[in-house]
C-alpha cells in the first residue's frame, strides 16, 4: 500500500502476519482494517517471528536478524547443545558420496534409527533464511537423505557444530541507497558419483545477502569455463526475477542502472558478453546462453572479481578455515568499550555477517566503520545498537514493525 511517500507492506506466512512500513497512522490504519476482516491478536512491535529475532538500531537506521533462539532448539532436538564447536561447516578436502551409504543389513538398522531427514530439514530452515554459509554442505548432505551412511551422518553433525559456534551471528541490514549485486562462482566436477559441477550464487542489497543458491548442475562441464558459465546464467535468470520483483513493489519508479555480477572465470566472462560461437563452447546447451540475451538487453553486466573476493566461493566447495578466515580489516564502532568486530563470510565491501566478539582494540575503534557498527551483546541488550539514547530515535523516522496473529 502506498499513499505518496508512506508505504506499507504486509507479510503473510500461514496465520503470521508482519506489518512493516514508515508511517504509523498508515500503519494502524492497516492493522484496524485487518482486525475487522477477521479475528487476530496485536502483539505490538516485532522482535521475533518464525524463529527470527529482530533487532533493531533506529538512530543509524539497522536491522539485524538472528537465529540463535531457533538454533539452540534446534541443537537440543539433537543432542549436539553440549557438543564441540566446529570452526567451518564441512572439512576441507572432504567428499561424499554413495559408496558410503550403508551395505550391510546391520549397518541399514543402525542408520534406520538416525534421524538424518529430520536434521537436514532443520537446518534447511536456517540456511534459508539467514545462512548461506551453510548452503553448499547442505546441498551436498542432502542428496543422500534416501540411503544415508554414517559418514554422511557425520558430516551433517559437523554441520550442527558449526552452527553452535556461530549461532550468535546475525545479518544485518542498512538503510541506504539501493545497490544490489551478485556474485557466482562454481566448483568444477565435484560430485564424485555423477561428476556434475556445483553453481552458486549470492545477491547482497547494500552489503547483505537477500538471495543465494548453491545446487548441482543438471548437466556435466568439461571444463571450468563452462561450469562457471553454467552458474553465471543461472544467476542472470535470478536478476530477470529480483528486477521484476522490486519494480512490483512500487517503493521505487524503476530499477534502471544494470546490476552488476561478478564473477572469477574470464573464459566464461567473454562468453557470455560476446555473442558469437566459441570453438570451446559448441557443445553448451542452447538454454544457457540466456544470459547473453539478459546482458545485451542492458539487465546484468558481468565483471571480474579476484577469486579471494569472490563471496560465493563458500557456496560451491568447502574452503579450509584459513580460506574461510581471510577478510579484510574487521569493521569498528565507536562504544563505551572499544571493541574490533569479527566478520564471517565477508569481503573488503559491506560485510554479510557480523559476529560480535569483546576484543580491545582502541587503535582501529578510532576509525570509521566501512560498513557495519556492532557491540557484543554482552554489553548491550541490543547488539546493534552503539551509544544510542532511546530519545534519540524517535526524531528519526524509524521503519516501523509490527506483528500480529
Amino acid at each position: 500500500k502506498v499513499n505518496g511517500n508512506a508505504v506499507v507492506f504486509v507479510a503473510l506466512y500461514v496465520d503470521d502476519i508482519l506489518l512493516t512500513g514508515n508511517d504509523v497512522g498508515m500503519l494502524q490504519s492497516t492493522r484496524t482494517w485487518l482486525s475487522k476482516q477477521f479475528s487476530m491478536k496485536d502483539l505490538g512491535e516485532a522482535s521475533f517471528i518464525l524463529g527470527i529475532k529482530i533487532y533493531r538500531e533506529r538512530f543509524k537506521r539497522m536491522i539485524g536478524l538472528s537465529q540463535s533462539t531457533y538454533i539452540n532448539k534446534v541443537l537440543k532436538r539433537f543432542s549436539m547443545e553440549e557438543s564441540k564447536r566446529g570452526y567451518i561447516p564441512m572439512s576441507h578436502g572432504v567428499s561424499l558420496s554413495k559408496t558410503m551409504s550403508p551395505n550391510t543389513p546391520e549397518e541399514r538398522e543402525w542408520m534406520s534409527h538416525i534421524p538424518y531427514a529430520s536434521a537436514i530439514g532443520s537446518i534447511m530452515y536456517a540456511m534459508l533464511c539467514i545462512r548461506p554459509d551453510v548452503a553448499h554442505v547442505l546441498s551436498v548432505t542432502s542428496r543422500y537423505q534416501s540411503n544415508s551412511g554414517e559418514e554422511h551422518w557425520k558430516a551433517v553433525k559437523m554441520i550442527l557444530k558449526y552452527l553452535r559456534k556461530t549461532k550468535d551471528i546475525f545479518m544485518v541490514y542498512e538503510n541506504r541507497e539501493l545497490n544490489l549485486e551478485g556474485f557466482t562462482d562454481s566448483g568444477f566436477q565435484s560430485d564424485k558419483d555423477d561428476f556434475n559441477s556445483m553453481s552458486g550464487y549470492l545477491f547482497t542489497l547494500n552489503g547483505a545477502a537477500v538471495s543465494w543458491k548453491s545446487s548441482k548442475q543438471e548437466t556435466i562441464s568439461d571444463s571450468t569455463t563452462e561450469a562457471e558459465y553454467i552458474a553465471a546464467s543461472d544467476a542472470a535468470k535470478e536478476v530477470v526475477w529480483i528486477r521484476n520483483f522490486i519494480q512490483g513493489l512500487g517503493v521505487v519508479p524503476s530499477v534502471v542502472d544494470p546490476i552488476m555480477i561478478y564473477c572469477d572465470n574470464n573464459g566464461a566472462i567473454a562468453q557470455a558478453k560476446e555473442p558469437r560461437s566459441h570453438q570451446r563452447s559448441k557443445h553448451i546447451m542452447r538454454r544457457y546462453h540466456l544470459i547473453r540475451e539478459i546482458i545485451g538487453r542492458g539487465d546484468v553486466v558481468m565483471e571480474r572479481v579476484d577469486s579471494a573476493e569472490n563471496i560465493a566461493d563458500p557456496l560451491t566447495k568447502p574452503l579450509s578455515q584459513k580460506r574461510r578466515d581471510r577478510c579484510p580489516p574487521p569493521s569498528t564502532c565507536s562504544s563505551p568499550q572499544p571493541v574490533r568486530v569479527q566478520q564471517s563470510f565477508v569481503r573488503s565491501r559491506p560485510s554479510l555477517f557480523v559476529l560480535p566478539v569483546a576484543v580491545q582494540h582502541p587503535r582501529e575503534a578510532r576509525r570509521p566503520s566501512p560498513a557495519i557498527a556492532v557491540a557484543p551483546s554482552h554489553l548491550r541488550s541490543n547488539p546493534l545498537s552503539c551509544k544510542s539514547p532511546r530519545e534519540r530515535y524517535k526524531a528519526e523516522n524509524p521503519l516501523i514493525f509490527m506483528c500480529v496473529y
